[in-house]
């Protein structure tokens, strides 16, 4: 299967054993670790946490210790040579530490000759070397690869000059996406403060300064429960005419509106269920309790929801939705919630929650500054996973060969 890869013009075959040296990792076990001492690598940090390179240290080991473990160096590469599953297996990572390391049992150690070492991480990790290092994994319920069978893993190889100038283009788009999340921490640290201050009254926007009004959440809205039919399997339906159903799942965390259901049900499913409409609440009542969603279409929702409809008074839904999602009614519905197991909203504690409410039009003032806060995070966020995209097509085809990058095709 290797011998048929296209090999560039100016690349060439190379098994991984005539890139250098493999040797195999000893010792390192959970209660030989200590809070500070020397590097260590174990091999469930590999698929975990270290990608392609090892960026951080997580373990370390004391000096007697590490007489019993391998010695790593700058530039070796560390293979997982056990795991759970078969994607796991032989995962590896690029030290690049200039401090000694020492390697645990369960791993493989290539150290390279004449190779950019991150270059080769990359390549090991993606494409068709991933696939047959998936391939080479033995065993069922945890899953190896040994030294002889990385040693006969054959590649595809640039020269050493295409190799790092491959390397530096793909390490300046991580450098774009490490900067972008630390703007990203930055910004969503900001939006933090502003509803800490702003839904509180710490802080007052500019021209208001009219007393606030403390309500119950019951005296705003009417709270009901939803509703599951069973078995549901009985009630749902593919027929475009049924009811939307929602579930938990349909909706990821960072979700404010819910604009569309995976199911829906039949007719005669609505006398055992609550139905909500465009511009309704709902709040997750367990599991991820306390999560509040603006509904932008009608849905049918199971028991795992309570219902806030009919808003009474003056209330910016904007600001409702942010003041629900504050650290203090956070916590307030952590003190409300019951049940020594999943944890657990019932409408009536939650209708005598208090609410500061500030006049109409400073509670949309306090909305538009959090939504400018949120869309400039949702940019941000596009920004970045259009940039991970654009990093992640360069990484497959430029370590293949199938884009050449313009000093290396004539």
């Amino acid at each position: 299967m290797q011998s048929q890869m296209v090999v560039p013009t100016g690349w060439k075959q190379v098994m991984l054993k005539d890139l250098g040296s493999f040797s195999k990792g000893s010792g390192i076990s959970k209660a030989e670790l200590v809070a500070t001492g020397l590097n260590a690598i174990r091999y469930g940090e590999l698929y975990m946490w270290h990608h392609f390179k090892i960026k951080k240290i997580r373990s370390f080991i004391s000096e007697e210790s590490a007489k019993a473990s391998k010695k790593i160096k700058f530039g070796d590469i560390i293979f997982a040579g056990s795991g759970e599953t078969i994607d796991e297996i032989g995962k590896s990572a690029a030290y690049l530490f200039h401090e000694d390391c020492y390697a645990g049992g369960d791993t493989i150690i290539l150290s390279p000759k004449n190779c950019n070492s991150l270059f080769l991480s990359f390549l090991l990790n993606t494409g068709n070397a991933r696939k047959e290092l998936r391939r080479l994994g033995q065993g069922q319920s945890v899953v190896h690869i040994y030294k002889k069978d990385l040693e006969s893993v054959i590649i595809i190889l640039p020269s050493l000059s295409e190799q790092e100038k491959i390397v530096e283009v793909l390490e300046s788009w991580d450098s774009y996406l490490e900067k972008l999340a630390r703007v990203l921490k930055f910004k969503r640290k900001i939006k933090e403060w502003l509803m800490q201050k702003l839904l509180t009254g710490q802080i007052r926007l500019e021209n208001f300064s009219k007393p606030w009004e403390f309500l119950k959440l019951g005296d705003i809205c009417d709270i009901s429960r939803g509703g599951s039919p069973r078995p549901i399997q009985n009630y749902l339906t593919k027929d475009e005419s049924g009811y939307n159903w929602l579930r938990i799942g349909d909706i990821k965390p960072g979700d404010r509106f819910v604009f569309q259901t995976k199911e829906k049900i039949i007719k005669e499913g609505l006398k055992k269920t609550t139905l909500v409409n465009p511009g309704d609440f709902i709040l997750s009542n367990s599991m991820s309790f306390g999560r509040p969603y603006i509904m932008k279409i009608s849905a049918c929702i199971h028991d795992g929801w309570l219902a806030f409809r009919n808003l009474k008074g003056n209330i910016d839904k904007n600001y409702l939705y942010y003041k629900l999602l504050s650290k203090k009614i956070q916590n307030d519905f952590i003190s409300l919630s019951a049940g020594s197991g999943v944890q657990n909203l019932k409408k009536e504690t939650v209708s005598t929650l208090i609410l500061e409410l500030p006049p109409i039009d400073e509670q949309t003032a306090i909305a538009n500054v959090l939504t400018t806060a949120d869309q400039e995070i949702e940019a941000l966020e596009k920004k970045k996973g259009l940039i991970m995209q654009q990093k992640n097509f360069l990484l497959n085809n430029l370590i293949t060969g199938k884009i050449r990058l313009p000093e290396f095709t004539h």
